[in-house]
């Protein structure tokens, strides 16, 4: 189904197979509010406990989304890029938003390890990945692009950390 008004194109599509929805919504901006008033809702209603946001360097380090976190919620965050960011998670806690990049995600989540006498390599699951796992997520990719070459390492490690964390706990995904 699809329809097109103001500017606004939106496609709506039902995939019965899998059980769920995908929904396309093309505005030029809003895509980063609809994210929000998803967390927020998610959160209040009790059905997750953590959004992990995954953004573009610029958009986090550059105050973004920090900006509107603060602006329009009144949910918790951390940016968790840069040095000390394992010491700074330790020390002040898992917050109702944690955000990030998807290159420190990837760096963070799982580690690449080459295995003597074996070709190739094997993905083992770093400690952002152990600190997530078991909580109720909302995964939100900030221009979900980033992702589209599934020989990237960046893919390979963002798929098996999403895999890891829907078989441990309640784990939904929404790409910008």
């Amino acid at each position: 189904y699809g329809f097109q008004e103001d500017g606004i194109a939106l496609t709506y599509l039902r995939l019965e197979s899998q059980g769920g929805i995908l929904c396309t919504w093309e505005t030029g901006m809003g895509k980063s509010h609809l994210a929000m008033a998803l967390a927020s809702f998610l959160i209040e209603d009790g059905i997750i406990d953590h959004v992990l946001l995954v953004a573009e360097k610029q958009k986090i380090t550059k105050d973004e989304w920090p900006s509107d976190l603060a602006k329009f919620t009144s949910m918790t965050y951390a940016v968790h890029h840069g040095t000390g960011r394992e010491k700074r998670l330790e020390k002040n806690g898992l917050p109702q938003i944690l955000l990030t990049t998807y290159e420190t995600g990837k760096a963070d989540l799982v580690r690449f390890i080459r295995m003597p006498g074996q070709r190739g390599r094997t993905t083992q699951e770093h400690y952002l990945l152990r600190l997530l796992k078991g909580k109720r997520l909302l995964v939100v990719f900030d221009e979900s692009g980033k992702l589209k070459n599934r020989e990237s390492d960046n893919y390979k490690a963002w798929f098996y950390a999403l895999n890891h964390l829907r078989k441990a706990a309640y784990t939904r995904v929404l790409a910008m």
